[in-house]
C-alpha cells in the first residue's frame, strides 16, 4: 500500500479508499469538491495504481492502515470514504478501537459471507476479462470508460498490470467479508449506499438486519458506484449531509 496525503494536517481528516481496479488517483474529483477544509489520507491499495506488490487480502489492506494511523497519531477521522472494494478495507479499519472515526460513508459495498460460487464466476469472468483486455488494451479502455467515464483508462492499466492470484484474492475479499461486531454507537455513524441496478444492492436488507443501526440508501436508476463516477457534486453533497447527520 502506498498512501499519500494533502493538505494541512492539522485540519480535519478525510481517508477516501478506492473501488477496485482503480486507485487514490480516481478520488481527485472528489477531494478537489470537498475544498480546502480537509486534509486527505488517500492509499493505492496493494496491486493498483503505483503499488505493484501482490493484493494479499482485504483484511491486510485494513491493517496495514490501521498500522499507518497509530504510527501518525490520526487518532480522529472526520471522515472515512471506501467505494466497493474500498467499502469492505472500510468496514474492516473501523473496528479499530484507537482511532474515533466520526462519519463511515460505503459505497457499493460487497458484503458477502461465504459466497463460494459468486466467488468461483467472479473468477472465471474477472480472468477472462483480463486477458482479453492484454489483447486489445484500447478496447479495454473504451469499455471502462463506458461505464466510469474518465476513471477508465487508469482502471483498465491497473487491470492489465495486475496478477491473476491478486484478482483472486480481491474477488475472495469481496465474497467472503466476516462482519466484524460495531457498537450501536458506531453504527448510527454508518451510511451504506448502493444504486438499485448494483448487484451488491441484494445485501441492504441482510446488512440492516445484521447491523440494525446503519443507514442504507439505496438510490434508484444507477448501478453499482455509478452515482459516485457520474455525479461528483451531488455525491459531495450528500457526503456532507451524512458528515452532518
Amino acid at each position: 500500500m502506498i498512501i499519500k496525503e494533502y493538505g494541512d494536517n492539522n485540519l480535519p481528516k478525510v481517508v477516501l479508499l478506492h473501488p477496485m481496479l482503480a486507485d487514490g488517483s480516481t478520488c481527485m474529483k472528489l477531494l478537489k469538491e470537498l475544498g480546502n477544509d480537509y486534509f486527505f489520507i488517500v492509499p493505492d491499495f496493494s496491486a493498483h495504481g503505483m503499488d505493484k506488490s501482490e493484493f494479499i487480502s482485504v483484511q491486510k489492506e485494513a491493517e496495514v492502515f490501521i498500522e499507518y494511523l497509530k504510527q501518525n497519531h490520526y487518532d480522529e477521522i472526520e471522515l472515512l470514504f471506501g467505494a466497493s472494494m474500498g467499502a469492505v478495507a472500510a468496514l474492516y479499519v473501523i473496528a479499530d478501537n484507537n482511532t474515533n472515526f466520526k462519519t463511515i460513508v460505503v459505497d457499493g459495498a460487497p458484503v458477502y459471507r461465504n459466497a463460494n460460487l459468486l466467488y468461483r464466476c467472479l473468477t472465471y469472468i474477472m480472468l477472462n476479462k483480463q486477458k482479453k483486455a492484454k489483447k486489445n488494451p484500447r478496447l479495454a479502455v473504451q469499455k471502462l470508460k463506458n461505464r466510469y467515464g474518465e476513471l477508465g483508462e487508469s482502471m483498465a492499466a491497473s487491470f492489465i498490470q495486475m496478477s491473476s492470484e491478486s484478482i483472486r484474492n480481491i474477488l475472495w475479499s469481496c465474497s467472503h467479508f466476516d462482519f466484524p461486531d460495531y457498537s450501536e454507537k458506531l453504527q448510527q455513524r454508518i451510511f451504506f449506499e448502493f444504486g438499485d441496478k448494483d448487484f451488491y444492492s441484494r445485501k441492504a436488507k441482510s446488512i440492516q438486519t445484521q447491523y440494525p443501526h446503519v443507514h442504507v440508501n439505496v438510490r434508484k436508476n444507477y448501478g453499482h458506484c455509478e452515482f459516485l463516477a457520474y455525479q461528483t457534486k451531488a455525491y459531495v453533497e450528500m457526503l456532507k449531509r451524512c458528515m452532518q447527520y
